[in-house]
């Protein structure tokens, strides 16, 4: 019984049902998404910034979430974290690096 089940035939499976297909979304619901993702992302940027380095924010204006443009708040932040952690290494006392 067991060799009846192993000598069947195998048929292959039609194309269209083994490759998926092409979707797509109108050009407004693309649009929308793109939007709703992009005010998200503002607010959270302004949030953070808000939370964590509210100097930043009141350097660059940002009094709420729709003043942040995200390039300007990435580029404020790379800036901030460059010259943090290169001031930090200057800080670090010499005994300590010589004892490593």
């Amino acid at each position: 019984m067991g060799d009846e089940v192993k000598n069947l035939p195998v048929e292959p499976m039609p194309k269209s049902t083994t490759q998926p297909l092409p979707t797509s979304l109108p050009f407004p619901a693309q649009h929308r998404i793109l939007r709703v993702l992009q005010q998200r992302l503002e607010r959270s940027a302004f949030e953070s910034i808000q939370k964590w380095h509210p100097q930043l924010g009141q350097t660059n204006g940002w009094d709420c979430a729709e003043n942040v443009e995200l390039h300007m708040a990435f580029r404020a932040l790379d800036r901030k974290r460059r010259t943090h952690s290169a001031s930090a290494l200057l800080k670090i006392p010499k005994k300590g690096v010589n004892r490593l």
